[in-house]
């Protein structure tokens, strides 16, 4: 069996199935029932990650490989389903994914739900999610892992990288951990937390990348192991599929963590954003505006107060005006003008909840609507879905979203409440997700808080939802601008920061709160937008506050930036300089392409004029250089780079930055 889409294959020759395209290979043996992973190949190199294959999931006698069903995706990507049957019946299958051009492959397993009686035959221990031990003359892998990888090389640095979402706690969102991998036989098995790993066979500048498609630490469910196994010079497993057994049962295939693997011989994180950025629900870049950050909570919200937000909105050259909690009938939880609100069971709670306030808004959203477009700018709302009772009301919340939409026409939808508690209510939100992505032919864009409880992260079902990362107040004293730019640089090293909703606040309250150097009232609003300019820029504030002088400076500076954000939808976007502290220079490197792309650099309270940074894609290069927005560094102006990759850049005043274009020129 052969069957090709583009660079993309699927082969099955004798017990071997292979997947691949023209940058990577899989292959596993199917035998004796068992699915075993057998090696990984980086095609354009030739490296071949392997060891002793290790099987797949399951027991012979459990459960045992059937059939391959293969599906050309509506977007370009080889689907491959491998079913799996216990009791004579189909139970399980594995989907592995794999993308034109890309490096990466994905798999994930999926179950049906079964009754506890029917798992009467089942070890204790054991259930039905991922790969374990079949019998002695296989490795004794660890429990409820979900992929393995075998290699054999002995020589390899481990990278791990550790996500942190609930931002309401935390303000390190990544954590890196990197060692040497203590090889010797018969080596003992190290674990590390975390959802990044890669190992980088440094003499033959060979990386391998395994991802956890999954929630964090915090937002997983059923842990009970560190998430990566490693044996130095055996293999290296994922662990933790979600899966418990349990007694819910429901119609439907419940999907466990995925994995993906990817190959280089260069820079590996690069090559993950690029497919990340692939996965991503296509929309245009947006600066969006959302009252909440001033902390009136749900007091102001009204027909008239909404129309000044728009007015100003429109005025600054914004996309959208978003009306957070209080846009509807009923009450929640977060009500700073009633008590007795509630944070789910909305629809038990009344069954108007989501109907729009008439009292607020007593000619309805429709003529708000009319204003907004009259004025450039589209409106936007909150919504929780709820998570009473698994999402049992998933049906009615795609309801309530999608006549929202078809009445009013609003597209963006911040959601908020969220509490993954179970793989049922994991399954149901999902379906939720997807349904309105169907239903709206993937014009309903979700912005997806992670801001608290257990949801989704960074890593799970990203293809759905722009994030909404941080709740940050003046009022609390928790809004830094460095905080926000070190959470962005943090990030964007393993995620396009495209993805990101960041925010920038009215630096003019509260100012009290502060009296220290990085306090917000030190910096100019423009800075605090260039901050956020290479996400989805969010005005968390109340735009009618806004001094008319913040006002002046934030439509010239947004002005520019609409002429060129175009370029950087598509950009490779990383960070460069030092990381933000508050007393450093950074910055991004944004490369539309091999010959040009844009710096956005910051001098933060750092106590020299100039900076060397590094960037590699330009060495041994000639650039055009032109400032376009913020401090005038260079117009017009070209310059040779070093073999280093080094451009020094000289801003004159501290809290200070200029986005500047390059272009590379013939030598």
């Amino acid at each position: 069996m052969l069957k090709k889409h583009l660079d993309s294959y699927v082969k099955r020759q004798d017990d071997n199935l292979l997947i691949g395209n023209s940058l990577i290979e899989r292959r596993w043996k199917l035998e004796n029932g068992n699915m075993i992973s057998d090696l990984v190949v980086n095609k354009k190199t030739g490296k071949v990650w392997e060891n002793k294959p290790l099987t797949m999931f399951g027991k012979a006698s459990d459960i045992v490989f059937d059939d391959i069903d293969l599906q050309i995706e509506e977007d370009g990507f080889i689907s491959v389903k491998v079913l799996f049957k216990m009791k004579n019946f189909v139970r399980a299958y594995l989907q592995v994914e794999i993308r034109p051009n890309s490096s990466f492959i994905k798999t994930q397993l999926y179950r049906r739900s079964f009754k506890v009686e029917e798992e009467s035959s089942l070890e204790e221990s054991q259930e039905v999610s991922g790969i374990e031990k079949v019998n002695d003359s296989l490795p004794d892998l660890p429990f409820d892992a979900i992929d393995t990888i075998p290699y054999s090389d002995k020589h390899v640095e481990a990278t791990c990288y550790r996500f942190q979402d609930m931002t309401d706690r935390h303000n390190n969102l990544i954590q890196k951990t990197q060692e040497y991998l203590y090889y010797k036989p018969g080596a003992r098995l190290v674990t590390y937390e975390g959802n990044i790993m890669v190992l980088d066979a440094y003499l033959e500048k060979e990386k391998l990348m395994l991802i956890k498609d999954g929630p964090t630490q915090y937002g997983g469910l059923n842990r009970r192991e560190n998430d990566f196994h490693i044996v130095p010079g055996e293999y290296i497993s994922l662990v933790g599929s979600g899966f418990i057994h349990d007694n819910q049962e429901f119609n439907g295939w419940i999907p466990s963590y995925g994995a993906t693997i990817g190959v280089s011989d260069g820079d590996i994180t690069e090559a993950y954003k690029k497919y990340y950025h692939a996965l991503m629900q296509k929309t245009d870049l947006f600066m969006m505006s959302n009252t909440w950050g001033d902390r009136n909570q749900d007091k102001c919200i009204n027909e008239s107060f909404v129309k000044k937000e728009i007015d100003v909105a429109s005025d600054l050259g914004l996309d959208l005006v978003q009306i957070d909690d209080g846009w509807q009938e009923g009450i929640t939880a977060n009500s700073a003008i009633q008590s007795g609100g509630v944070w789910e069971g909305y629809y038990s709670h009344r069954s108007d909840f989501w109907k729009v306030n008439h009292d607020k808004f007593p000619h309805g959203l429709a003529s708000l609507v009319d204003y907004a477009s009259s004025k450039k700018i589209e409106l936007a709302l909150w919504f929780s879905p709820d998570s009473s009772n698994d999402f049992a009301n998933w049906q009615k919340d795609l309801k309530t979203v999608l006549d929202l939409y078809k009445k009013y026409g609003i597209k963006y939808f911040k959601l908020d409440g969220i509490k993954i508690r179970s793989k049922l209510g994991e399954y149901n939100f999902i379906s939720f997700l997807e349904m309105v992505k169907l239903k709206s032919q993937n014009d309903i864009v979700f912005n997806m808080d992670i801001t608290a409880e257990k949801r989704f992260g960074y890593l799970y079902e990203k293809e759905h939802a722009t994030l909404f990362v941080e709740n940050r107040y003046t009022d609390w004293g928790s809004y830094y601008p460095h905080y926000t730019l070190r959470n962005i640089w943090v990030l964007s090293e393993l995620i396009p920061s495209q993805r990101l909703q960041m925010e920038l606040l009215n630096n003019k309250r509260n100012i009290s709160h502060y009296e220290d150097p990085l306090s917000p009232d030190k910096y100019d609003m423009d800075y605090l937008f260039a901050v956020t300019m290479v996400t989805n820029p969010l005005f968390w504030m109340e735009l009618s506050s806004l001094e008319s002088q913040d006002i002046e400076l934030l439509k010239d500076t947004i002005d520019k930036y609409k002429r060129v954000r175009h370029k950087f939808q598509g950009a490779n976007i990383k960070p460069i300089g030092d990381m933000p502290n508050g007393i450093s220079y950074t910055g991004f490197d944004i490369q539309v392409d091999d010959d040009s792309g844009y710096l956005l650099v910051f001098r933060e309270m750092h106590d020299q004029e100039s900076f060397n940074y590094h960037l590699e894609n330009l060495a041994s290069k000639d650039i055009l250089l032109r400032s376009l927005i913020g401090e005038e560094v260079f117009m017009n102006q070209v310059k040779s780079i070093d073999t280093c990759g080094r451009l020094e850049i000289s801003l004159k005043t501290t809290r200070s930055y200029s986005l500047i274009e390059y272009k590379t020129l013939d030598r």
